[in-house]
């Protein structure tokens, strides 16, 4: 199950990212790549949390407007995210 504006933060207590979907158990997380992170800084902070979080033990996948538009591949690219973290599908 996926919260939204899940708080990430490292082992100080410092907020390293404010995850837009995230699940806590599995380490999984998706951020919402909207026009807001076109800009060089933007950019340049997304990339240091991004780093951090991935050093904290957590599989991000970054979602633009594009990939809602295809549901089949997000749902690929979510489960993909919880199959690495050691999800098992059974059917």
């Amino acid at each position: 199950m996926f919260e939204s504006q899940v708080e990430v933060r490292d082992e100080s207590g410092a907020l390293v990212s404010r995850l837009d979907l995230g699940n806590r158990r599995w380490k999984v997380g998706l951020q919402y790549d909207g026009n807001e992170h076109l800009t060089r800084a933007r950019r340049d902070g997304d990339s240091v949390a991004m780093l951090r979080l991935a050093s904290l033990g957590w599989e991000v996948r970054r979602v633009t407007q594009g990939l809602l538009h295809t549901p089949r591949t997000l749902t690929r690219f979510v489960r993909g995210a919880f199959e690495k973290q050691g999800w098992e599908h059974s059917v």
